[in-house]
């Protein structure tokens, strides 16, 4: 598979089965994008978990979030 990007973009792509990132690694994860949201104004942060897609209220209005398992939103 071959991904294009715009050089100012991330993408983190995975097989369904492996995309994961627990509650044991917040500081590694999830704080530094929540940190990288907060000084990007231009920035939309996605966050898919079920039973705990929650953000600071400082990213809240550029926040995606849905409240499901990963594999039902994007293996479909």
């Amino acid at each position: 598979m071959q991904v294009f990007m715009p050089p100012d973009k991330v993408l983190i792509a995975a097989r369904c089965r492996i995309l994961s990132v627990g509650a044991n690694t917040p500081a590694i994860i999830k704080y530094p994008f929540w940190q990288m949201a907060a000084q990007n104004s231009h920035a939309t942060y996605a966050c898919i978990n079920h039973g705990e897609a929650i953000v600071p209220k400082e990213i809240e209005k550029q926040t995606i979030c849905i409240n499901q398992k990963i594999e039902k939103v994007l293996c479909k």
